[in-house]
């Protein structure tokens, strides 16, 4: 009888052609990152101060009261300045950063620099309103 020489080609493997295991060299997934969510809180919490203003504020002008509409417009334009540098700021830092998700820092940034242009042009407006 003869003996059958082994085959010395490996069996195929069940993994072939299937993505490295998470944790795998170079493969690390993104990590999670607070200050992206932070981010898109603030620029959240932006847009929800102007809807806010924007239903107060008709209720305040019915009244004369121009202390009481400049107090409202005052408190609001403070409060939406500072979130939106909140958001602006954290998401900024996130996405200049490495291996973090950045989707929620992009959100973020994109409201608060929104608010931040529409906080800027108020101010230009009044500027030009005191002018004439």
């Amino acid at each position: 009888m003869s003996a059958v020489a082994p085959d010395p080609t490996p069996a195929p493997s069940s993994t072939h052609g299937a993505p490295a295991p998470a944790g795998a060299a170079g493969t690390e997934p993104a990590r999670r990152s607070p200050l992206g969510l932070v981010s898109l809180v603030a620029g959240a919490a932006v847009v929800l101060v102007g809807a806010i203003t924007a239903f107060v504020l008709p209720f305040v002008v019915v009244t004369t009261d121009y202390a009481l509409i400049s107090l409202v417009q005052s408190i609001s334009s403070a409060l939406v300045t500072i979130l939106a540098l909140v958001a602006v700021i954290t998401g900024a830092i996130v996405l200049f950063g490495r291996d973090r998700r950045k989707a929620f820092a992009a959100s973020g940034t994109a409201l608060g620099a929104a608010a931040l242009v529409n906080v800027v042009m108020g101010l230009v407006q009044s500027g030009i309103y005191s002018v004439l």
